[in-house]
């Protein structure tokens, strides 16, 4: 390129730089490249990757942008479908399992895992720091609502009964409840004769004074009492052939 070509300014309207010793057709380089960025664009060339329907945009690869920069990452193309899926619908890690991300994106956005969020939904709450969700079926991206079991693990390698009962109380008086009255057994009161109130706030007719709150705790713990000794009862009469 002449030094006349070279110290011209460039053709494009509103742009003030020299076209430079890497323009051409009378544009700067920036500006050159713009333009052909835009061309190939307009009319792009088919992704070389096996059934990729996007067009390669950027000069010197036969690659569409995805498939360029998976190649440039991990050192080879991959398949022709998108790993990472549009913000808001969820992909999938490398052990299987779904995440949906939220909020802006880059190191602002939060993902979380899709079976986790659905568990939350079913239950109402939060799930805590030692629940866990189960895949029935092993499959970890079936996040049906029918799929999935809540799962607990307080310690990792076991505990004593009696910290197992307490912790138990503490978390999931309700389903202590429950499985006492499956079971058949009373649920024993402070006041003899009474009868477990069926809210958690006692009346009147409980025997106690109006919306006194029931201590759950003490209640349960007289009900795990209970239930040993129930236990015991029935192991005696196995024992002694149904007697």
């Amino acid at each position: 390129m002449s030094q006349y070509k070279k110290d011209q300014s460039c053709v494009e309207p509103e742009c003030a730089r020299l076209v430079g010793d890497k323009g051409a057709k009378g544009r700067c380089a920036p500006c050159n490249q713009r333009i052909r960025r835009q061309q190939r664009r307009a009319d792009p060339t088919p992704c070389s990757v096996e059934g990729c329907t996007r067009g390669v945009t950027n000069a010197g690869t036969t690659l569409c942008d995805m498939h360029r920069n998976r190649q440039r990452r991990h050192g080879d193309t991959g398949s022709a479908a998108a790993i990472i899926a549009k913000r808001g619908d969820g992909t999938t890690n490398r052990y299987g399992y779904r995440l949906i991300g939220f909020g802006a994106k880059g190191k602002d956005g939060v993902q979380v895992y899709e079976h986790r969020l659905v568990m939350e939904q079913v239950i109402g709450r939060p799930l805590r720091s030692f629940e866990h969700v189960h895949h029935k079926n092993g499959r970890r991206a079936d996040n049906r609502p029918e799929n999935l079991e809540l799962w607990t693990k307080p310690q990792p390698f076991g505990q004593r009964p009696e910290d197992l009962v307490e912790w138990m109380l503490d978390n999931y008086a309700d389903l202590v409840i429950a499985g006492l009255n499956e079971r058949g057994v009373a649920m024993p009161m402070s006041n003899a004769g009474m009868q477990p109130p069926t809210t958690g706030v006692a009346t009147e007719a409980d025997g106690q004074a109006e919306n006194a709150p029931v201590d759950m705790s003490a209640a349960c713990e007289q009900a795990a009492s209970a239930a040993v000794a129930h236990n015991e009862m029935e192991g005696r009469k196995i024992a002694m052939g149904g007697v």
